[in-house]
């Protein structure tokens, strides 16, 4: 029965949903009518707009920093003539031969006579010949000295990066042992004649460019033979090597070696002398500082010792100012030679020990403005072997070398210079030694404990010059028969002028102990008085120098 109704009333809802369907097929001839068209339109694009903004004007001006070394020049504490820095040859069109004779007289019997001549050119070769010839005659019994002497010297540009520079001459220095009690004793003139003869050559090959390997050279030869009147004489030989590498910027290598050679010779004695060293460094440096560290093995007469080789300058906050620190040890070979250019009143040695120096130093140098230069510098010096002078208490004419075997000092040395262009130049320098410890001698017998020196070159108008130097020391210390004496504080002031007449010619003047101050540097030698020279300069074949352009 239930089934029956429900299949009844399925058939009602089928025929219901049937009825109420509608056929949805489309009819090809019903018009459609349309209401509106329709056209796509695109959104209008929104565009960007940038506004430069200018930047802040910035009125604070930059801080440069600049990292220029210090400049320095360095004055030695005795004068010397004054030259001007020679301009590089590549920028000069030649130099022009130049020829000068210079002839005076003076006081005390004084002829002088000085002499220059020049050949060939900048480029390729040149040669220099001088002469020169001066004496005098005090007013005491054999008070006379003389000095004469000639000379050559060439320089060869080999491959326009080698130069090869070559000299030899021969010097006379003659003079006499008068420094004696004449009232007690009485020699001849050949008992008392001093003479020095001396014949040099020397010779040294240099680079003027650096090599393809970055290094420098500069080997030399030099000899002498040195003979005096009494049957002596010396031979000497000296060699060096220097040799330097550059390893980038900072860095570089010294490798040197040297070697001196004395033969001496008189009768009944005969002493050979030889100091051999080899001096690697290591150097290190830039705009602040430098330094070189190295040690000298030395051969002194065959026994060695390493000796110091150290050096430092630093600059000081990038001011004008530098620092100075060393510790150096070298040998000073004994020569009879070197000690008769000190004092000509020595008699002949029969020692020639080798001195050993050894000094650590501290010190300044530096600039002020744009024309003064100083050095400062403090040292503690020790010597071995050191030769002191003395005077004979046997003949009373000559001295005699003492050996002092440790001799140590305490050194102050300052200098300044003033420099205007070609104008005027002004050095002055003073040197001080503290003798604080002798091991055998009481006293350093002949060393000055202080020195001072100036010199001057003015130009004060066109062809007008006037030069002037200074030399003032406290006297050195003798030993006498009864004791010791002290020689007295020495001054001896000179002073020069030269004034151009015509275009070859010159007129000049010197005048020299203008304080007419007989002193003794050498006990019981007595210095000539004032003296007076003047003459007149002759030179020509000159040309101006051309710079190319």
């Amino acid at each position: 029965m239930l089934q029956h109704t429900i299949l009844l009333a399925m058939s009602v809802l089928y025929t219901t949903l049937a009825i109420a369907q509608k056929d949805t097929t489309p009819n090809i001839n019903q018009a459609i009518k349309v209401k509106a068209s329709f056209k796509p339109v695109l959104i209008p694009a929104t565009k960007l707009s940038f506004t430069a903004t200018p930047p802040v004007i910035d009125t604070t001006p930059p801080k440069l920093s600049y990292t220029v070394p210090s400049q320095n020049l360095f004055f030695s504490y005795i004068p010397f003539p004054l030259k001007p820095v020679a301009l590089d040859d590549a920028k000069v069109k030649g130099w022009a031969n130049s020829n000068y004779i210079k002839i005076g007289y003076g006081n005390y019997n004084t002829p002088y006579l000085q002499a220059g001549l020049s050949f060939g050119n900048s480029q390729t070769a040149s040669v220099g010949a001088y002469a020169h010839y001066i004496s005098s005659k005090g007013s005491l019994p054999n008070q006379a000295f003389t000095q004469y002497g000639v000379g050559l010297q060439g320089t060869k540009l080999i491959q326009q990066s080698k130069e090869l520079n070559s000299s030899i001459s021969y010097n006379h220095n003659g003079t006499f042992l008068y420094g004696y009690n004449r009232d007690t004793i009485s020699y001849t003139k050949d008992q008392v004649r001093q003479q020095f003869n001396t014949i040099s050559l020397s010779t040294n090959l240099r680079n003027t460019t650096i090599t393809e390997y970055g290094i420098n050279y500069n080997p030399s030869i030099s000899a002498s033979i040195f003979t005096d009147n009494r049957k002596a004489n010396e031979t000497t030989i000296g060699i060096k090597i220097p040799i330097e590498k550059n390893i980038g910027q900072t860095i570089g290598v010294q490798l040197g070696a040297s070697l001196d050679y004395v033969q001496y010779k008189k009768p009944s004695v005969s002493i050979t002398n030889t100091i051999l060293n080899v001096s690697p460094a290591l150097l290190v440096k830039n705009s602040a500082y430098q330094l070189k560290l190295g040690a000298t093995p030395t051969w002194d007469n065959g026994k060695l010792t390493v000796l110091p080789n150290i050096t430092a300058n630093a600059q000081l906050q990038q001011s004008k100012l530098v620092l100075q620190l060393g510790w150096l040890g070298y040998y000073n070979i004994g020569s009879y030679q070197q000690w008769a250019q000190r004092n000509p009143f020595i008699i002949q040695p029969n020692a020639l020990p080798n001195t050993k120096v050894n000094e650590a130093y501290i010190g300044f140098k530096g600039t002020s403005g744009s024309h003064i230069v100083y050095n400062l510098k403090a040292s503690y010096v020790g010597y071995l072997n050191m030769p002191l002078f003395t005077n004979d208490s046997i003949t009373a004419k000559s001295f005699i070398i003492l050996n002092e075997p440790n001799l140590k000092t305490i050194q102050f040395v300052a200098e300044v210079g003033v420099i205007e262009k070609e104008i005027f130049h002004f050095t002055a320098g003073i040197k001080v030694n503290n003798f604080i410890s002798l091991a055998t001698n009481a006293k350093a017998w002949g060393m000055l404990p202080l020195e001072l020196t100036g010199a001057l070159r003015w130009q004060l108008a066109k062809g007008v010059t006037l030069t002037s130097d200074a030399f003032v020391w406290d006297g050195a210390t003798f030993k006498t028969k009864t004791g010791t004496t002290k020689l007295k504080v020495v001054a001896d002031i000179n002073v020069g002028a030269q004034f151009k007449i015509a275009k070859n010619i010159a007129i000049w003047a010197a005048a020299n102990n203008i304080s007419n101050n007989t002193y003794q540097r050498w006990r019981n030698y007595e210095t000539l008085g004032a003296n007076y020279l003047g003459g007149i300069r002759y030179t020509f074949d000159t040309r101006k120098q051309e710079l190319l352009k």
